[in-house]
């Protein structure tokens, strides 16, 4: 095993330590992009979670002009996403930002990766660092064409909360409804979309709010 296989395996594994007597030693070896499938040493560090190997990369400068992507078009965020690594995630989206909503050979953003997974801890990470929520792919099938088709509810729910589009058809003439994976989601979602077009409460100076269900008293008491 030559010397960037051994750093390859070190981060693999989360052997800070060998990392970093590897690195000190051969500085040029910090991004160690594996020939076979594109992946750097910030790659391989992000899929398995080493947070601290993240760092110590990070740090290092790794990714700091150019931004690595794999054979698959892949940034670190995409792997980071679809392996639900939240801490990991969260490093990477603070430090590289203006890659959140780059797309891979699937024209998938590391958000829509997150959807797919069913990984709502990431999606919420990512829409706090501002990735696009209705970024779709090729055919304009948005994060919550997906979230409703996989059924994974408590995505729906952070998507429509965070005001993703639920009406606009994609260019498969399908809305986020159509895609729905049962009955119940399909219910779940529309109750959603209906509270969201449901008209604000009218509130009167002195009488407080009256909403769709508040009785309003019509006679008086002589």
């Amino acid at each position: 095993m030559d010397t960037a296989q051994r750093l390859r395996y070190a981060v693999s594994h989360n052997k800070l330590p060998t990392v970093k007597l590897i690195l000190e030693k051969q500085p040029e070896l910090l991004v160690n992009t594996n020939i076979s499938n594109g992946w750097s040493n910030l790659h391989y560090a992000a899929y398995h979670g080493h947070y601290q190997i993240c760092v110590y990369l990070v740090n290092l400068g790794h990714d700091r002009d150019e931004i690595s992507r794999n054979h698959h078009n892949d940034t670190a965020m995409h792997l980071a996403a679809s392996q639900n690594q939240e801490q990991t995630l969260h490093y990477l989206a603070q430090h590289y930002s203006r890659a959140i909503d780059w797309l891979n050979a699937d024209h998938h953003t590391p958000l829509m990766l997150a959807v797919i997974c069913g990984h709502d801890p990431c999606v919420a990470i990512l829409l706090d660092f501002g990735a696009d929520i209705d970024r779709g792919d090729a055919f304009n099938t948005r994060p919550i064409h997906v979230a409703a088709a996989r059924g994974h509810v408590k995505i729906i729910r952070t998507l429509v909360d965070r005001g993703a589009d639920t009406v606009t058809l994609n260019d498969k003439g399908w809305s986020p409804l159509d895609y729905s994976s049962t009955f119940q989601v399909r219910g779940y979602l529309n109750t959603l979309v209906k509270e969201l077009r449901r008209p604000p409460a009218l509130t009167i100076a002195g009488l407080g709010n009256f909403g769709p269900s508040t009785p309003i008293q019509t006679t008086f008491d002589e």
